[in-house]
């Protein structure tokens, strides 16, 4: 291997390991608030934030692969 196939290797997680600790931040997060005082619009929109902030990280970590490879 390379080095600079190690390098963009070691970049991608690095990139990875820090998505998946914010994602578990937030579904923590999310998992501690007290959702019985909101109304039922809300808290399905709480209780979703999670998979859109998900898709929001593959989405950012995809374009920088992207940026990369061309």
């Amino acid at each position: 291997m390379t080095d600079g196939n190690f390098k963009l290797i070691s970049k991608y997680a690095l990139l990875l390991s820090i998505s998946y600790l914010l994602e578990y931040t937030v579904n923590r997060y999310v998992k501690t608030l007290d959702t019985d005082t909101i109304t039922m619009a809300n808290r399905i929109l709480i209780l979703n934030s999670p998979v859109a902030f998900t898709l929001l990280l593959n989405i950012i970590t995809s374009m920088i692969v992207y940026g990369d490879k061309t």
